[in-house]
C-alpha cells in the first residue's frame, strides 16, 4: 500500500557499511606545476646521456647519415695528341645526395683549387697558357662530416697507325698519316685487315714503345723488319716511329693481332 504520509519519503539513501553519507564536495586544491609546452617537442630540445651526443637531434642526423659519394665526375674530352693545346675544357658530375658544404675543383691550373657554389655541377676551367701535357684533376665534396675525392687524367698521347696501301714511293709521315690512327699509350692493338691486289698490311708505332709483334689469323710473323722514320703527328709534334709492312700483299680479310 502506498505511503501516505507526505512527509515521509518514499525512499531513504542507507549508508555504505562502514560509513556515513558522503558529505558535500572539498574545496579546490592547489595548482599543479607547469606542462611541457606544446608537442611535438624540437629533437634539439631533447636532452640525453649518450656519450658524444648534446640532443636527440644529433643522434637522429648520425643514424640517418648517407656518406658522400661522387658518382661520375667526366671531362668534355679526355685524350688529345700530343703537340695539341687547349684554353678551356668543361667538367661536369654528379653525388649521391645533395646536402653539402663545400666543393672544389683541384689541378694544374689552380693548386690551391677553385671554390664552388654547393649546387654546381659542372665548371669550365680555362687555362693561361694554354694545356698542352698530361694534367690530372680532382674534384673535393665536403659534406661536414666527410670528405670524398675523385680525379680525372687528362692525356696527350702519339698513337698508333694501321691500315692497307700499295707500296708508296717514299715512307714518310704524310703516307703514315694517311692511314687509320687511333690514340693510345700502348703498340698493342687488334684489326681486320682486307688487302687486295698489290696490297700490303701496314703498321706503325712510337720508337719508344719497342718491336711489335705479329699474328695473322692466329700465326705468327707475316710482316717484315720495321724501318725507322722521323715522324711528324697532325699536330706538329715529331718523334721516331716503327713502320712495318706485311711480307705479301694481296691476302684478304684476315684478322691481325699486334703485340
Amino acid at each position: 500500500m502506498a505511503n501516505c504520509d507526505k512527509n515521509i519519503p518514499d525512499y531513504i539513501v542507507l549508508p555504505k557499511e562502514g560509513g556515513g553519507v558522503p558529505g558535500p564536495p572539498g574545496p579546490q586544491g592547489p595548482q599543479g606545476p607547469p606542462g611541457v609546452g606544446e608537442l611535438p617537442v624540437p629533437a634539439t630540445d631533447i636532452s640525453v646521456t649518450n656519450p658524444g651526443y648534446a640532443n636527440a637531434q644529433e643522434i637522429f642526423d648520425d643514424l640517418l647519415y648517407l656518406q658522400i659519394i661522387i658518382d661520375s665526375f667526366d671531362a668534355t674530352k679526355e685524350l688529345y695528341e700530343i703537340g695539341e693545346s687547349i684554353s678551356a675544357l668543361g667538367f661536369s658530375w654528379s653525388l649521391n645526395k645533395s646536402n653539402i658544404i663545400s666543393q672544389v675543383i683541384i689541378g694544374t691550373h689552380n693548386e690551391n683549387g677553385v671554390e664552388l657554389g654547393i649546387t654546381t655541377r659542372n665548371y669550365t676551367i680555362t687555362f693561361s697558357p694554354d694545356l698542352s701535357a698530361t694534367s690530372t684533376f680532382g674534384l673535393r665534396i665536403d659534406d661536414g662530416k666527410n670528405i670524398a675525392i675523385k680525379n680525372k687524367t687528362i692525356n696527350f698521347i702519339n698513337g698508333i697507325y694501321f691500315g692497307n696501301s700499295v707500296n708508296p714511293g717514299t715512307i714518310d709521315s704524310n703516307f703514315i698519316k694517311s692511314l687509320n690512327r687511333v690514340l693510345q699509350p700502348e703498340k698493342s692493338y687488334n684489326f681486320t685487315s682486307n688487302a687486295g691486289s698489290n696490297v700490303y698490311v701496314w703498321y706503325a708505332n712510337r720508337v719508344a714503345l719497342g718491336i711489335a709483334s705479329f699474328k695473322f689469323g692466329g700465326f705468327e710473323g707475316g710482316m717484315e723488319p720495321p724501318i725507322i722514320i722521323s715522324f711528324t703527328n697532325s699536330s706538329g709534334f715529331t718523334e721516331d716511329y716503327y713502320v712495318y709492312r706485311s711480307t705479301n700483299p694481296q691476302i684478304g680479310v684476315i684478322n691481325v693481332e699486334v703485340s
